[in-house]
């Protein structure tokens, strides 16, 4: 808790206090993403939000002026001419929360909280585009709004006060419209806490390392980490592996090579994920990006993009197809004196039935690969599945959260650190 009261009073000296008129327009913009939130109001406001232009509000919140001036013109009237309904939504019990709280309400203006809320407000509702979330944590970094808890003067080390402020902002949602509890709202907040700490560049690999040093597990291992022979560790897969991904601060193999460097620097870890790619775009670049590297072990892990039918009629590559590029990809591994270490791809909440239906498939057709080659396994789709789903993936309910992307890290040092045949 000293640590984020520290972080939180260093933001509040470091950052230069805007003119009189750029806080106003921020304040504006802020009521008004609240405003339209509420009402469902698309159009030209989520055309705004969701643009990919950086800068496109707070060049308009320092100068009134810029490119974007007239669309968010059109917006703040949008707003203006919404009726003001009263209710008990989330963003209203969140902000009756905040207000309890002065150093909270005493450093944010009431329009900044507000952009907060709206952006909360649009995570806990399911049904918002993937593209709308993340265009909302644009708007709070750009006209300065709180994003991650720190900003708010919260702790997720010591979360007891951010668990009684969503508490209160469940108890204040009204009940019979929103089936919210205060484990939605706490989650929701840790949610926007990952966002802004990626897109704000404040959040990284050495922040999801020391969290997975801090725990008891993590220190049983230590010993038996720092003791390995030096080794050369692939990682190859989809934007589960890649860490240029929206949806973690750090992906499993930027957690590990940050953990590598701390305990034992002569484990290196190679990153081979690439976004999109399904096991038979995988297979077309193992020589480069995998082979290239000379690795001892290489753990894969494919079959989010093979199971997606992407509206036809079949998923992008049969389960037989998926069956046979494992084969060659191990096959290859082998040959080439790697030891591959197969995993298992988690079943996601925004699967269809008929790709998780693919995707069991095809972890069934993994297994038989295994038994074929003989390799090493880690059953990281048990390992997921077994979790609560709200904590192990981001906001579109498909990529891996910071915290699944935790517990592969630690999955993987328990693989390596289980005796010697691990690293044969």
């Amino acid at each position: 808790m000293l640590l984020a009261t520290a972080a939180f009073l260093a933001a509040s000296v470091a950052s230069a206090a805007p003119s009189d008129g750029a806080a106003a327009r921020a304040d504006r913009l802020g009521h008004a993403a609240l405003t339209l939130v509420r009402a469902g109001a698309a159009g030209a406001f989520e055309d705004l939000v969701t643009r990919l232009d950086a800068g496109r509000f707070s060049k308009w919140v320092a100068t009134g002026g810029g490119p974007w001036a007239e669309q968010i013109s059109g917006v703040l009237k949008m707003a203006e001419e919404q009726k003001a309904a009263p209710r008990a939504d989330p963003a209203a019990g969140l902000l009756a929360a905040f207000r309890r709280r002065k150093m909270i309400s005493g450093r944010w203006s009431p329009g900044k909280l507000e952009a907060y809320a709206a952006a909360l407000q649009v995570i806990l509702e399911n049904r918002r585009e993937i593209r709308m979330k993340l265009g909302l944590v644009d708007l709070l970094l750009e006209i300065g709004a709180p994003v991650m808890l720190s900003d708010l003067g919260l702790s997720r080390t010591d979360p007891t006060e951010l668990r009684g402020l969503a508490a209160e902002a469940a108890q204040a949602t009204d009940p019979h419209v929103w089936s919210l509890t205060a484990e939605d709202f706490f989650r929701g907040m840790v949610q926007l806490d990952d966002l802004g700490g990626r897109f704000g560049h404040r959040s990284d690999e050495t922040d999801l390392a020391a969290r997975l040093m801090a725990t008891r597990e993590f220190e049983r291992l230590r010993n038996k980490l720092a003791a390995l022979p030096p080794a050369r560790l692939c990682f190859f897969g989809d934007s589960q592996t890649d860490n240029r991904h929206w949806s973690s601060p750090a992906h499993y193999p930027a957690i590990l090579a940050e953990v590598f460097r701390q305990v034992n620097p002569g484990l290196k870890a190679i990153n081979a994920g690439v976004g999109g790619d399904d096991s038979g775009e995988g297979l077309a670049r193992i020589d480069r990006d995998v082979l290239g590297h000379h690795p001892d072990l290489c753990f894969v892990l494919f079959g989010g993009n093979d199971c997606s039918y992407h509206g036809g009629k079949n998923p992008a590559v049969s389960p037989e197809q998926f069956y046979r590029n494992m084969s060659e990809i191990t096959a290859r591994l082998q040959a080439g004196g790697c030891k591959p270490v197969l995993m298992t791809y988690p079943l996601a909440p925004a699967n269809e039935p008929r790709e998780r239906g693919a995707l069991t498939r095809m972890n069934q057709e993994l297994a038989r690969v295994r038994r074929k080659y003989d390799t090493g396994w880690l059953p990281v789709g048990r390992l997921i599945g077994a979790r609560d789903s709200r904590w192990m993936f981001a906001v579109d309910g498909l990529h891996l959260s910071p915290a699944a992307h935790q517990e592969i890290s630690l999955a993987i040092l328990r693989y390596l650190t289980a005796g010697a045949g691990a690293m044969r």
